[in-house]
């Protein structure tokens, strides 16, 4: 076969080939902008927090199980099945060991228990802008607790800051920590940065002179 009729018989593979890598190319710089933080600078507009606390309420809930942890009150039990497992059933004639499906049962107990189960949740919160001023951050009151029933749960806390984008004067929202948060104020000129995926948080904010 001379060299014509190998490229004629081939080309659509090269051809394939070249496109692939293109492909492979087009990929990786895909993936490396992708993953290339976003700078943006603007005018800091607005910033707020809010803090919330969840309450629990001591609730009976049914569950089952193949134990029953403490503190769960059995009310039913059943023999079911639970798993299938492999047993020897043997030797074959070239004196391997033969395996065959067994179904295993077990007691399985049906109880009442009783936990703690977010009920209502306590919510403190507040926004500072460059015309009006803020409160401080604090924790909602929680004075109306049912006793014996109700207790304190989880706490969340998020603070944001809303910047005027430089050029465009889009409004874009992000998450930051309260140390930022304390540090900036509205009017004050910033640039974040922040992930192409992770657009709502910001991954770092610098002020600028």
């Amino acid at each position: 076969m001379d060299v014509k009729e190998f490229i004629a018989n081939n080309w659509k593979k090269g051809l394939a080939i070249i496109v692939g890598a293109v492909g492979l190319i087009g990929a990786g710089s895909f993936f490396v902008d992708g993953i290339k933080p976003v700078e943006i600078d603007g005018e800091i507009m607005l910033k707020s927090w809010d803090r919330h606390i969840y309450i629990q309420k001591l609730e009976t809930v049914k569950k089952s199980g193949w134990t029953v942890p403490k503190g769960g009150r059995v009310y039913d039990t059943r023999w079911e099945y639970k798993s299938t497992e492999r047993v020897p059933s043997g030797v074959d004639q070239n004196g391997k060991t033969c395996y065959r499906e067994e179904s295993r049962y077990a007691t399985k107990y049906y109880y009442e228990i009783d936990e703690w189960k977010d009920n209502r949740v306590k919510v403190a919160n507040n926004t500072e802008t460059i015309n009006r001023a803020g409160e401080a951050p604090h924790w909602p009151e929680v004075n109306d607790l049912q006793e014996g029933s109700e207790r304190v749960g989880r706490k969340t806390e998020n603070y944001e800051i809303t910047i005027k984008v430089h050029g465009t004067g889009e409004l874009k929202t992000f998450s930051v920590n309260q140390t930022a948060w304390n540090l900036l104020k509205p009017s004050d000129c910033v640039k974040v940065t922040y992930g192409k995926f992770t657009s709502g948080r910001a991954d770092s904010v610098e002020l600028l002179d």
